[in-house]
């Protein structure tokens, strides 16, 4: 067989180039899956099958499946299966030899029911073996092994007897099969299934890597590993060797220089995007930001005392210590905020120090997940007007981070603001930015 031509459907895993579809476990439990005998080969990942998809609907859907599986694995279908723990449901079934089987497992699209018991080891009985013992590589620790097998879930073909050959290709150092093939006879004729192989999953790459490999193995593009050239040959050029190194060497040293250069704008750039949390933060967060804001504005700031005001905030003009309040919230900015603020200001001297005319500022994030518009529209008010009249009559400062996020974007371009940190400072009440008059 041509293996570039060959079908292969991935289950339980998404973007494979190499897979010409994949599905997922939703998918097959709505019965949104093709026919699996449209398929060379069938790869199921049951890493990402949990309990909670074990549900009546993908039951049904498994009953289905693994009627297919019955017929195609006798046609021209072979399955791959990475394995998982068996998820067992609190129900239980006699089978016809006197046993017990859950009455709905990960296992139930399954030809034959298996119990993988969940144990965890890293020695191994022997090298593996096998067409895929190249797979083996990624398996450095195991997670379970093969404890029991059932043929009750097995429906019968054509009627006839129909025996199950184990072909083990790893064990654990106490012989518990990790990785087998099954392929099924019907005695006395020796007509055999594909095989159905069961693959441990990978402890040094993660499952979807390691379904690309499968994929890689199944279309026979597996790259061989090429030994380093000795240093010797170094010595040796071959014509045309020279030159191109000579271009490499200079390439890199662009290269270099490229990334030194994008590293510097990446930070500054980062720098000049960090303003816009004053529009989506709160907490620790939103004070960080808001005292980085207030260094670009060139006005000392720093640390309230701690279990009171966030920040202390430094008016240029008296060199007045003016408590700060920052707060973040969902709707607009609440009174009780502001009557935190007011509660620190109840020593008469701590007052008679501050010589600006605002004694607080209040500052919020107002409907900080509402989004805005790029003309910062799209929020509703900030302070209700009993709390802008309260405000006033305290002779505290209330300010919306949207407004200091305007005066930001103005002093980045170069525009005078110190109008707007004088009214700050010195405005009671409400206070909105507004680009000087030129």
């Amino acid at each position: 067989m041509n293996y570039s031509k060959k079908k292969i459907l991935v289950i339980g895993s998404f973007n494979h180039q190499l897979a010409d579809k994949c599905i997922s476990w939703g998918e097959i439990s709505i019965g949104l899956y093709p026919y699996l005998g449209d398929y060379h080969t069938v790869i199921i990942n049951l890493q990402s099958l949990h309990d909670s998809d074990l549900t009546e609907s993908i039951q049904e859907q498994f009953n289905k499946i693994r009627s297919q599986i019955n017929e195609i694995i006798w046609a021209n279908t072979k399955v791959i299966c990475i394995t998982a723990p068996t998820i067992k449901s609190k129900t239980f079934m006699h089978t016809s030899y006197e046993g017990l089987i859950p009455t709905m497992s990960n296992y139930h699209w399954c030809p034959i029911y298996l119990d993988f018991l969940k144990q965890s080891g890293e020695s191994f009985e022997d090298k593996p073996r096998g067409n895929y013992f190249r797979y083996f590589k990624f398996v450095k620790k195991w997670s379970h092994f093969l404890n029991g097998w059932d043929m009750e879930l097995y429906q019968l073909r054509r009627g006839s007897l129909v025996e199950p050959q184990f072909n083990i290709l790893l064990r654990n150092l106490a012989k518990k099969p990790l990785s087998f093939e099954v392929m099924f006879t019907e005695p006395p004729s020796t007509i055999m299934s594909n095989s159905m192989l069961f693959l441990p999953p990978p402890s040094e790459i993660n499952t979807e890597e390691a379904i690309d490999y499968l994929l890689q193995h199944e279309r026979g593009v597996i790259e061989i590993k090429k030994t380093e050239l000795p240093k010797w040959t170094e010595n040796i050029m071959v014509p045309g060797e020279e030159s191109i190194r000579k271009n490499i060497k200079k390439k890199e040293e662009l290269k270099k220089q490229c990334e030194y250069a994008l590293k510097e704008y990446n930070a500054k750039l980062l720098n000049l995007v960090n303003f816009k949390r004053l529009l989506t933060a709160d907490g620790e967060e939103l004070e960080n930001i808001v005292e980085e804001t207030f260094k670009l504005f060139g006005v000392n700031i720093k640390s309230g005392p701690k279990g009171k005001e966030d920040k202390i905030v430094v008016d240029p003009d008296t060199n007045s210590e003016v408590p700060i309040e920052i707060t973040g919230v969902k709707r607009s900015i609440p009174e009780v905020k502001l009557n935190q603020l007011i509660g620190r200001l109840v020593d008469p001297k701590r007052i008679e120090n501050i010589k600006c005319k605002c004694k607080g500022i209040l500052i919020g994030n107002h409907y900080k997940n509402e989004p805005l518009t790029s003309n910062l529209n799209g929020r509703k008010i900030p302070f209700e007007s009993d709390v802008v009249r309260k405000a006033e009559i305290s002779k505290i400062c209330l300010l919306s981070t949207v407004e200091l996020f305007k005066a930001v974007n103005a002093k980045l371009k170069g525009e005078n603001i110190e109008a707007f940190i004088k009214k700050i400072f010195n405005k009671p009440g409400e206070v909105i930015f507004q680009r000087p008059k030129i």
